[in-house]
C-alpha cells in the first residue's frame, strides 16, 4: 500500500514491537519460501535487526542512535578494515584535517573539547574511539569483516548478508555508510612519461606513511581540498620546496583556527560552559549557511569578495588575479578551508609556490608544464581527486533484490537517504556544503524514527516507488567538481522535484527530517510484516 499513516489498513495500526514481530514470524517459517531464512541451516547464519556496513563518523552515528532510540533492536557495525574512523583513518598524508569547524563537526550527542576549531586527523580519530567507548557501542563494531554481497527477498523481508570470510547475515534492515569514493581507486590522470620520472610519485589518497619529505623538493598536482592541507604541511615538515602546480585555481575560506576565541569565552561566561558551546555551535552552523546563501544568491560579488581576500593574503611575488581569480562561482565547487591563512603564509616564506598550467609531461626531472617550464622535484604528489562509487552507494558490494542485480543508474535517490525499488536500505552521506556530521546525524535518527513507525503499525517492509518521477538533469551535490562530473553516469537518478533528490541545506532538511518526519510516505510504499501476510491479514 502506497500513503500516509492515514491509509494505512486499520489492523495495521496496533503497536506491534519489533521483537513481537520476531516471535510471530519465528512461527511462520515454515510457510515461507525455500529461498527464505528457513531454507537456511541455523549454524550457518546471524539474525539480527539492523545491520550498518561502514564504521567512520556515519556508522558510529547510527550505532549510537539505534542504540538511543531503538531500544531491544539488535545490530552490528561490520568494518572492513582494522580500524575505524573511516576517512580519517584511511588518508595518511601530511596535514590531513577536517575541512569544517569542530562545533558544528562534533556529534549532537558528545561536545568536542580539543582547543583546535580545525581538527587534525589523529585528534578526530581519538574523538571517535572516546565516543564508541563513553556510549558502550564497542560490543557491536566488527572490525576486519568486508561485505562481500547482500541479497534482499521480498518473501521474507530479509537482507541476506554474506561476509568475505564466509558468514551470513539476516537483517530486517541495511544501512550503508561506506561514504561516496573507492577507497581502492584514486583518480590518478594518464600522465605521459610519470614512468620516466627518477624520483617518488605518490597519490595523496596512498600516501605511504614512511615517506620522508625534509631535505625534498616536492610537486603537489592539484588545488582543492588536499593540496591546500598538503603544502603548509610539507613546509611544516622540512620540505625544502613546494609547488602547487595547478590547472586553475579555487577558491579558500580563511578561518582562524583555535576555537578558544572572545565569542565562545563571552557566551560560556554568561551562559555557562554547556549553553555557551551549543550557542556557538548553533551561530557557527548559521554563519556558514549565510556563507552559501551568499553565495549562490550574489555570485558576482561572493566571487569578488573572495578573490579580493586573496589579493590581500598573497604576497607582492605571487600574482592573486592568475592563481587566486577561478573561472566558476563561488560554491560550484567545494570551498577550499584554508585556517589561520597557512597557505598564504607558506607562500610568504618563499619555498612555497604556486604554478597554474597543465602538466604536459613528466621528465626524468620532474615535470615540464604546458608552457614548456620544467618545475625539478625528488618527489611528486598528486593530489587529483577521488573516483566516485562505480555502483553507489553500494561499495564494492553486489548487491540484488528478489534476484535482479543493483544497477545506479535505474533507481532514484528518495529524500537523500533511500533508493526507489530497493526496501529496507537506507544510505548515509553528509553535507557538501557544511560539516558532514550534522547530515550524518539528523539521517541516523530519521532512520531510527522510520523503523519505529514500520513497528508500531505492524509493517515488515518500506519501498520508495518512483512511478511517475521525471529525471532531472540536475547534478549530484550540487557540484561541478571533477570527481562528480567524471562518474554522473554511475549515480543513481535525481527527480525533477524533492523528495526525489539531495538537499544541501542544513536548516531545510532540520524542518523536513525533523518537523514533517512522516511526510513524504505517500512516495513509500508499507507491507505488512511477513508473518502477517502468511497469516493472511
Amino acid at each position: 500500500k502506497v500513503g500516509t499513516p492515514s491509509s494505512l489498513p486499520l489492523e495495521a495500526t496496533s503497536k506491534l514491537s519489533l521483537d513481537s514481530m520476531e516471535k510471530i514470524e519465528a512461527m511462520s517459517t515454515s510457510l515461507a519460501s525455500p529461498d527464505s531464512m528457513a531454507s537456511l541451516s541455523p549454524d550457518s547464519m546471524e539474525k539480527i535487526d539492523v545491520l550498518v556496513v561502514g564504521c567512520g563518523i556515519s556508522g558510529i552515528s547510527a550505532a549510537y542512535h539505534i542504540s538511543k532510540h531503538c531500544r531491544g533492536t539488535t545490530f552490528a557495525v561490520l568494518e572492513r578494515r582494522a580500524k575505524l574512523g573511516g576517512t580519517w583513518s584511511f588518508f595518511k598524508y601530511p596535514g590531513i584535517r577536517t575541512d569544517s569547524d569542530v562545533f558544528s563537526f562534533g556529534f549532537g550527542w558528545k561536545r568536542w573539547e580539543s582547543d583546535n576549531i580545525v581538527a587534525p586527523a589523529k585528534d578526530i580519530c581519538q574523538y571517535l574511539d572516546d565516543a564508541v567507548d563513553e556510549h558502550g557501542l564497542r560490543q557491536h563494531i566488527r572490525l576486519n569483516t568486508d561485505v562481500v554481497s547482500a541479497s534482499f527477498s521480498s518473501a521474507t523481508q530479509r537482507w541476506t548478508v554474506t561476509t568475505g570470510a564466509g558468514g551470513t547475515i539476516v537483517c530486517r534492515f541495511l544501512i550503508l555508510t561506506t561514504g561516496y569514493y573507492q577507497y581502492e581507486k584514486p583518480h590518478m590522470p594518464a600522465f605521459d612519461g610519470s614512468d620516466r620520472f627518477q624520483g617518488t610519485f605518490v597519490h595523496s589518497q596512498q600516501w605511504p606513511e614512511s615517506l620522508d619529505v625534509a631535505g625534498k623538493r616536492v610537486i603537489v598536482i592539484g588545488s582543492g581540498a588536499t593540496a591546500v592541507t598538503m603544502v603548509p604541511a610539507l613546509i611544516d615538515s622540512g620540505a625544502t620546496s613546494v609547488v602547487m602546480l595547478q590547472r586553475s585555481p579555487s577558491y579558500y575560506y580563511v578561518a582562524p583556527k583555535h576555537k578558544k576565541d572572545r565569542a565562545l569565552s563571552v557566551l560560556e561566561r554568561l551562559f555557562g560552559a554547556r549553553i555557551g558551546y551549543f550557542l556557538q555551535k548553533w551561530l557557527t552552523i548559521l554563519q556558514g549557511a549565510v556563507v552559501y546563501a551568499y553565495a549562490q544568491w550574489f555570485r558576482a560579488a561572493a566571487k569578488q569578495r573572495f578573490i579580493a581576500e586573496a589579493r590581500k593574503l598573497c604576497p607582492d611575488h605571487v600574482d592573486a588575479d592568475t592563481h587566486f581569480s577561478p573561472s566558476y562561482g563561488v560554491w560550484d565547487q567545494r570551498l577550499c578551508l584554508d585556517p589561520d591563512g597557512s597557505l598564504f603564509a607558506a607562500l610568504r616564506t618563499g619555498r612555497a609556490s604556486v604554478v597554474t598550467d597543465h602538466v604536459a609531461r613528466f621528465v626524468e626531472s620532474g615535470v615540464c608544464t604546458g608552457g614548456g617550464e620544467v618545475l625539478e622535484a625528488d618527489i611528486v604528489v598528486s593530489a587529483t581527486g577521488l573516483t566516485l562509487q562505480h555502483n553507489f552507494p553500494m561499495s564494492t558490494m553486489k548487491v540484488s533484490v528478489d534476484g535482479v542485480p543493483y544497477d545506479a543508474p535505474n533507481h532514484f535517490v528518495f529524500r537523500g537517504c533511500m533508493l526507489s525499488g530497493v526496501p529496507n536500505l537506507f544510505y548515509i552521506l553528509g553535507y557538501t556544503n557544511a560539516s558532514w556530521t550534522l547530515r550524518a546525524d539528523m539521517m541516523a535518527r530519521y532512520f531510527c524514527d522510520m523503523i519505529n513507525y514500520l513497528g508500531r503499525h505492524g509493517m515488515g517492509m518500506l519501498c520508495p516507488c518512483a512511478d511517475g518521477v521525471e529525471e532531472s538533469q540536475a547534478v549530484p551535490f550540487n557540484l561541478s567538481s571533477g570527481y562528480v562530473t567524471r562518474n554522473r553516469g554511475r549515480f543513481p537518478k535525481l527527480g525533477g522535484a524533492q523528495p526525489w533528490g539531495t538537499v544541501q541545506s542544513f536548516f531545510s532538511e532540520l524542518w523536513r527530517f525533523k518537523v514533517r518526519t512522516f511526510s513524504e510516505l505517500q512516495w513509500i510504499k508499507f507491507t505488512p510484516a511477513a508473518a502477517r501476510v502468511a497469516a493472511g491479514a
